[in-house]
């Protein structure tokens, strides 16, 4: 009878940590396909923004082309009233003339250039952050604590990858912040201390805080050093990426 009953404990035990594992993976599952249709969408959306972008680069090389066609017109008429003045007045009339359409086109390329840069820098701006928005409304606080301690990790990884001249700035005893929305384990602030002191061969205080707004990751800060491991850093740092190919 003892046996019997050892045996149906078990057997029920093996039951319930299957169920427990299907309902785990169908969680996981459900939670990956809606924040895969949420980054659809996002895609999506940013290549309408990219066509509004492409038609308004289109407008504004327009416009660049009539202003110097414009400003040649204007070039090509002075020439034609001048000609029967004297050769040295008309020389300088000329340079003047040629000094303005250079100008110009100058300024025609240089704000053309600054709405790009402009848009550019509007439109990543806006998909990191309904990217980082989009992962939070998605994921429950236990997936973004667990993703959060993934991408604590690849940084403190990346961290102990980095040339030293990138961690320029750190001094010894040196009070480093680093800002989070989790407060780090003892572990992980032991593997940021030392992936930091491995450049500076001095130990480092490091000083928490917790800050919402960081949503996953963490910022380090100390004197002029500031390494984003923010998931917005991230994100910008893919984004700068995709852009420089």
């Amino acid at each position: 009878m003892m046996d019997i009953s050892l045996t149906t404990i078990i057997a029920i035990q093996v039951v319930t940590f299957l169920v427990l594992v299907l309902l785990l993976r169908r969680l996981l599952y459900s939670a990956y396909a809606a924040e895969l249709k949420r980054l659809r969408e996002l895609n999506l959306e940013n290549q309408n923004k990219a066509e509004k972008l492409a038609r308004e680069m289109e407008k504004t090389e327009h416009e660049h082309q009539r202003r110097m066609e414009k400003a040649e017109g204007e070039i090509r008429e002075l020439r034609n009233t001048l000609q029967n003045d004297a050769k040295q007045k008309r020389e300088e009339v000329l340079r003047k003339a040629r000094e303005e359409g250079e100008r110009i086109v100058t300024q025609a390329m240089g704000t053309k250039d600054r709405i790009r840069e402009e848009l550019d820098g509007q439109l990543q701006d806006r998909s990191v952050g309904i990217a980082c928005q989009l992962i939070k409304d998605v994921l429950t606080s236990e997936n973004m604590k667990w993703f959060h301690d993934g991408l604590v990790k690849d940084v403190t990884a990346a961290l102990g990858r980095a040339e030293e001249s990138k961690l320029r700035g750190l001094a010894a005893n040196q009070a480093v912040e680093v800002r989070t929305p989790y407060r780090l384990s003892d572990s992980q602030v032991s593997e940021v201390t030392q992936a930091l002191s491995r450049h500076s061969r001095q130990p480092l205080q490091i000083r928490q805080r917790e800050d919402q707004e960081v949503i996953a990751g963490l910022v380090i800060s100390a004197g002029s050093l500031l390494i984003d491991g923010s998931l917005a850093g991230q994100l910008r740092q893919v984004a700068a990426r995709s852009i420089a190919k």
